[in-house]
């Protein structure tokens, strides 16, 4: 009982008030009511430093401070601030340096005394990448380590008092290094499971309708683009087929092939295909190949139809000629006849 009233006497006699009143408990001598005018301040004379401060500050108006740095200096006291103008403060060097703001339109800061959003954060550290933590983080998750093939915590998006859309980090190996992120967007309307729509391994390797990528991008469904480009990295053009050194199979060694295998030279079978799939830059090539193969054949089939058709223009030419001549012989013959007519006819008449 001594130790309670001597602690109400001293804080009674460090507050001051204007107009105050203050109202004891008559059974256990502890303050029950301290009513004031609002402006009052709570000091440690012993550092000659503000505790709890009441007032009014142009810019922030009505506020409620709690501060305590002992023997510190004001840059390095830290405390609380509400007020009407400025909403919510936690920091330092009287609330110029802002660890956690809460303005009064309900804009949550924390480093900045100015958030401009729903939620902002600022660092002046920049982003590196160290695996041991240096205060490069924005922000840091940090779960249990929840088991080979199971989920870290994450961040997810909510409506409608459902999970509609989630960001976590997934243990994909029995060594704990082996870290991906998994993306979930196929909810459900009704009760049911959350599933995992697309992967990012610990190698970089991106699964779209799979948690499974073996490639840089592996994709389980159709792919819709405006444009595809292929590095070579390394493989050949055909244009080797142009080259005078290269060996052209004939038509009939073609034909010949393709009954006995069923498909084109150095092209895949359909049971190749089906088994192994299809890469694209390796069939491109193939297939540029055979076009390239059957531009040869197309240029040598010309330079043949070329020389069939000027032996048959020289043929016919030839023919014309020996019908012209027939023409001429035929009208020869006529005339001579016509003359052994007339001979014939005067020899009778003597």
């Amino acid at each position: 009982m001594k130790k309670s009233t001597l602690v109400t006497s001293i804080a009674l006699m460090l507050v001051t008030v204007s107009f105050a009143q203050v109202n004891l408990n008559s059974s256990t001598g502890r303050v029950k009511d301290i009513n004031t005018d609002f402006s009052f301040r709570l000091t440690d004379k012993q550092y000659d430093r503000i505790l709890l401060e009441s007032g009014w500050l142009s810019g922030i108006g009505d506020y409620l401070s709690i501060k305590h740095g002992g023997g510190n200096t004001e840059t390095n006291t830290y405390g609380i601030r509400i007020s009407d103008g400025a909403g919510f403060d936690f920091g330092k060097n009287n609330f110029s340096t802002s660890f956690l703001k809460i303005k009064t339109n309900g804009f949550v800061g924390i480093g900045t005394t100015n958030p401009t959003q729903k939620f902002e954060i600022y660092n002046s550290s920049g982003f590196n990448t160290a695996m041991e933590n240096q205060s490069q983080d924005h922000i840091s998750l940090i779960s249990n380590d929840p088991g080979n093939g199971n989920y870290f915590g994450g961040i997810t998006w909510k409506s409608g008092g459902r999970r509609r859309a989630s960001i976590s980090a997934t243990r994909e190996h029995v060594d704990s290094d082996y870290v991906g992120i998994a993306f979930f967007t196929q909810g459900t309307d009704g009760p049911g499971p959350f599933y995992e729509s697309m992967r990012i391994t610990r190698y970089g390797n991106v699964g779209i309708g799979t948690t499974a990528p073996d490639a840089k991008l592996t994709v389980k469904g159709n792919i819709h683009t405006q444009e595809v480009k292929v590095d070579l990295n390394g493989a050949v053009a055909p244009d080797y087929v142009f080259l005078k050194d290269y060996k052209l199979k004939s038509i009939n060694e073609v034909e010949t092939y393709i009954k006995s295998e069923g498909h084109l030279p150095n092209i895949p079978s359909a049971a190749e295909m089906e088994e192994n799939g299809i890469e694209l830059k390796q069939m491109n090539l193939k297939l540029l190949e055979k076009i390239e193969e059957l531009t040869l054949y197309s240029i040598a089939q010309e330079k043949k139809l070329t020389a069939a058709n000027y032996k048959l223009l020289t043929s016919d030419s030839r023919l014309q000629t020996l019908e012209n001549k027939i023409k001429e012989l035929e009208s020869r013959d006529a005339k001579i006849k016509a003359l052994e007519e007339k001979l014939e006819f005067l020899l009778k008449r003597k």
